[in-house]
């Protein structure tokens, strides 16, 4: 994860992508990322399904 991020968020980040964005599914898991909950899609405009990821401090990644 980029070092401004980490400052800028020391407690860790949440958020959202949608399961088919593989780039972005891998991207993030390359920083350290993990899945935390899945959603069917109804909870966004797209109606896409979607993970929710979370970095904590101590997880590996760049």
């Amino acid at each position: 994860m980029p070092p401004a991020a980490r400052r800028l968020s020391p407690g860790g980040l949440t958020l959202h992508v949608f399961q088919l964005d593989t780039a972005a599914r891998a991207f993030y898991a390359h920083h350290g990322f993990a899945v935390i909950a899945t959603g069917d899609g109804g909870d966004n405009m797209e109606n896409l399904p979607e993970l929710t990821l979370r970095w904590s401090p101590g997880q590996t990644g760049s």
